[in-house]
């Protein structure tokens, strides 16, 4: 690991991370895509730009500029949804789950078993665990979906682990359920 990625940024008074990074900026434009005229998403909600639901109405068109813009708007709505859970002591597991909140929602992830187990301290296992299980869209595991998850349990653990020993962790542990 380098030093760049054991970097802590906390709250002085609070000892909590504070602020998302451009790492997670740019993740983010690289999983939602940029579609400047609105379309209707999967869920049903009218979208535009990388993601950005708010307002949104059939036939809406947006610059380049104004995606980014709302992009920023959307993640600080979020970071200060998430700084609320006090759960993000480190740069990786506030960017994790951020990116969770933008693609899954707030309600959901302040729902989740996921949260319970972060808060519970739980083994890392136990947590990947529960990232991957929001993978589905309806019935159906969804291959971008998976690979976000999977970049969030890599950033919330600070890249203390790569893709691949995380899908080796959880195929390990899939199959000892099986048995």
């Amino acid at each position: 690991m380098t030093e760049e990625t054991k970097k802590i940024v906390l709250d002085e008074s609070e000892n909590y991370a504070r602020v998302t990074s451009e790492e997670l900026f740019n993740k983010i434009k690289e999983f939602e895509g940029l579609r400047l005229k609105a379309y209707l998403c999967p869920g049903g909600v009218w979208t535009i730009g990388y993601g950005h639901t708010e307002g949104v109405l059939k036939g809406d068109r947006i610059s380049e500029q104004q995606a980014e813009e709302w992009l920023r708007e959307d993640i600080m709505r979020f970071e200060t949804e998430v700084l609320k859970l006090k759960v993000c002591k480190y740069q990786g597991q506030l960017d994790a789950l951020v990116d969770f909140a933008f693609n899954c929602g707030i309600k959901a992830l302040k729902e989740s078993t996921l949260l319970r187990h972060i808060k519970s301290k739980m083994p890392r296992e136990v947590v990947a665990r529960e990232f991957r299980k929001w993978c589905y869209a309806g019935k159906k595991r969804v291959k971008g979906l998976m690979t976000r998850r999977m970049w969030e349990i890599s950033r919330f653990y600070d890249n203390e682990c790569t893709i691949e020993e995380i899908k080796e962790m959880l195929n390990k542990k899939e199959e000892k359920d099986d048995e």
